[in-house]
């Protein structure tokens, strides 16, 4: 597990939710899709004409058709999804806006990543949540070891796990990828775009790259130069109308 001498301050931008909520009206987004819906808050929040959400348990609190035409929802987990729906057919098109924020663990994130760039667009965009954790406790990989270590400090009950390595494996791997971080509290967001649907880069690497970076590897220690491997940017910058253009293809 990373160092746990490692904390970053906190993120001090727009929520995550209001981000994302905001950029799908700033981009007249389309089509979207979620993996991790949950309670549906986020989802809600999304202007759209159509949106996919995936869930293998859902815990719905909102009105998910909230600023929507259509919605779909899938009750499984998003391998089983990608293997068995077609979500272009969902959604009438390849997703203008994508949000990964399912299980945890970097492998899984790595997996959401690959299938959701192969239904993409050069112009889509891809955010990816918790990949900003402020500590090493809330970054272990066992939600149960992060709350107990986490017990009765500022960040009890906080868990991110250790999607951040999607950061330095996406830099290694796939440098024609735009990457963008943002201040969004409470655990930033990874925004992806000038994606390549062609690219079989990740997927013929999976088994290496899981290799390098499964715990107690030299992939743990990336965690305490996180924040020097990419700048992160204030929520501000992406939400300037005029600005927008020079970090994210539009």
């Amino acid at each position: 597990m990373p160092s746990t001498n490692v904390s970053y301050p906190p993120h001090t931008g727009h929520s995550y939710q209001d981000l994302l909520s905001q950029l799908s009206k700033a981009r007249s987004v389309e089509r979207y899709l979620e993996i991790g819906v949950c309670g549906g808050k986020t989802f809600a929040n999304i202007c759209c004409d159509a949106a996919v959400g995936v869930d293998p348990h859902y815990l719905l609190n909102s009105n998910i058709m909230l600023n929507k035409k259509r919605a779909f929802l899938f009750q499984m987990t998003s391998d089983v999804f990608f293997r068995s729906v077609d979500v272009k057919k969902f959604l009438d098109g390849a997703p203008d806006l994508s949000f990964l924020d399912g299980m945890h663990k970097f492998e899984y994130l790595l997996r959401d990543f690959i299938n959701v760039e192969r239904i993409s667009e050069r112009h889509s965009l891809i955010a990816m949540h918790d990949c900003l954790p402020l500590n090493a406790t809330m970054a272990n990989r066992s939600e149960k070891i992060a709350k107990e270590l986490g017990a009765g400090t500022t960040y009890e009950n906080w868990w991110t796990g250790d999607v951040w390595k999607l950061i330095p494996i996406l830099k290694a791997y796939r440098p024609d990828l735009k990457l963008i971080a943002v201040d969004a509290p409470p655990t930033g967001l990874l925004f992806v775009t000038n994606l390549d649907p062609e690219s079989r880069v990740l997927d013929d690497e999976y088994l290496d790259i899981v290799e390098a970076f499964l715990p107690g590897t030299a992939g743990d220690e990336k965690f305490e130069k996180l924040h020097d491997m990419i700048e992160v940017k204030p929520t501000t910058a992406l939400l300037h109308d005029l600005e927008q253009s020079l970090y994210l293809r539009m």
